[in-house]
C-alpha cells in the first residue's frame, strides 16, 4: 500500500470526522481530500516525479499540500523556513527545485531562488484553484517526500523517504503509543522536521485521527488547546514541555484528556521530568530517532517505560550497538548505533 492509498481510504471512511483544527478553526476530512485535489489539479502540469518544494507552517495548507503532491506522483520537498537565504538556495539547487508551495510572508526568502512560488494565502477559494486530475497511488518504493537533515558537516543533505519507509514507521508506532481514530494530537513541531510530519502529519491523517496545529508555539497556548480540543496526545521537544509547564501547574486548565505524551530531539532534564510527572500524573516518554530512519527507531511507551533512556526499539526493526571493528557489544557499553529496517531510507 501506498500514503496516497491510505489517504484516499481515510477521507472516504471518515468523510464528516475533523481532521485538522489551525488557527482558522476546523476542516473535515472530506474538506480536506476537496482541497487536496483541486491543488492538485492546479499542480498536474508539472509532471510526475517532478520535485516541489513546500515552506509552509504547520496548517491545513501544509498538509494540503503533501497530499496534493502524492495524488499527481510528484515529489514533496519540505523546506525549513528558518534556514538562512544560503541554505534555502543549496536545497532549491540540489533537488531540482522549480516550484515552492508557500505563504507570501516567506516572499523574501524564496523568490531569489526559487523559479515559481505559488502563494497559497493570495489564491481564490480552493474551490478554483483547478480541475481534479486523475491519478494514480504510484507504487510503494516510490519516493514520499524528501526531507534535509544538517547532518555533521556541510550543506544540508536530502534524505530520500519512500511510501513504505514511512507507513512502516507509522506501523511500528502504534503498539507502544496505542494509537487509534479516537486520538486527538496536538502538534507543536514545525512539519518540516521529520519527526514532525511522521506523527502530527502522516499517523493522525492517515489513521483517523484528528490533529491540532499550533503554527507559533507558546506554553499557555498549548494548555488553552488541550483544554478546548480535549488533546489525548502531546508531541513536542523538550524546551517545549518546559515553556509549558512553567504554568500547568499554576494554571487552572483541565489537563485530564491527556493519556499519551512525546518528546525527542535532546536529552529531557530530570526537572522537566518531574515537573510533567506532577502536572500530567504521568510520565513523559523519550524516543529517538532520526530523518534517515523515517525516523522514529526507539520509544519508551506507558507499558514499557524505563527512565533515562530512549526506550525499546519499534518491534518492526532491529538496532545493534557495535565496536569500531564492527562487532557487537554487551550492555552498558557506548558504541556506534546501526538500524536495520523497512523505514531505512532509499538512497
Amino acid at each position: 500500500m501506498t500514503l496516497t492509498e491510505k489517504f484516499l481510504h481515510g477521507c472516504e471512511n471518515f468523510s464528516n470526522k475533523v481532521a485538522i483544527i489551525d488557527d482558522r478553526g476546523s476542516i473535515k476530512y472530506g474538506e480536506l481530500l476537496a482541497m487536496a485535489q483541486r491543488l492538485a489539479g492546479l499542480l498536474h502540469g508539472l509532471g510526475p516525479n517532478t520535485n516541489v518544494g513546500i515552506c509552509l507552517p504547520s496548517c491545513r495548507e501544509c498538509a494540503t499540500s503533501y497530499f496534493a503532491l502524492l495524488l499527481n506522483r510528484q515529489v514533496p520537498v519540505f523546506i525549513n523556513c528558518l534556514l538562512s537565504p544560503q541554505q534555502v538556495a543549496h536545497i532549491i539547487k540540489d533537488a531540482s527545485i522549480d516550484t515552492v508551495i508557500t505563504f507570501s510572508i516567506f516572499k523574501d526568502l524564496l523568490e531569489p531562488h526559487a523559479k515559481t512560488c505559488l502563494y497559497l494565502d493570495k489564491m481564490q477559494a480552493p474551490a478554483q484553484w483547478g480541475p481534479i486530475p486523475s491519478f494514480t497511488t504510484g507504487k510503494e518504493d516510490d519516493i514520499a517526500a524528501i526531507f534535509y537533515t544538517s547532518g555533521t558537516n556541510a550543506n544540508p543533505k536530502g534524505v530520500m523517504l519512500t511510501h513504505k519507509n514511512i507507513l512502516s514507521n507509522l506501523e511500528g508506532c502504534l503498539p507502544p503509543f496505542d494509537f487509534n481514530d479516537k486520538d486527538i494530537l496536538l502538534g507543536t513541531l514545525p512539519l518540516f522536521h521529520a519527526f514532525a510530519f511522521t506523527v502530527s502529519l502522516a499517523l493522525p491523517i492517515l489513521f483517523g485521527a484528528s490533529v491540532v496545529y499550533i503554527s507559533r508555539f507558546s506554553g499557555p497556548k498549548a494548555l488553552e488547546h488541550i483544554e478546548k480540543d480535549h488533546a489525548t496526545f502531546l508531541l513536542a521537544v523538550p524546551s517545549m514541555y518546559r515553556a509549558l509547564l512553567r504554568t500547568a501547574l499554576s494554571s487552572r486548565h483541565d489537563l485530564s484528556s491527556v493519556r499519551l505524551a512525546v518528546t525527542g530531539g535532546e536529552p529531557v532534564p530530570m526537572d522537566v521530568i518531574n515537573t510533567f510527572q506532577k502536572a500530567f500524573n504521568q510520565p513523559l516518554l523519550e524516543g529517538y530517532g532520526l530523518t534517515e530512519a523515517s525516523p522514529i527507531v526507539s520509544v519508551n511507551s506507558p507499558k514499557s517505560y524505563k527512565l533515562g533512556t530512549s526506550g525499546r526499539p519499534l518491534p518492526n526493526l532491529e538496532v545493534r550497538i557495535v565496536d569500531d571493528n564492527n562487532q557487537p557489544l554487551p550492555a552498558d557499553k557506548e558504541g556506534e548505533i546501526w538500524v536495520k529496517g523497512p523505514n531505512i531510507m532509499k538512497g
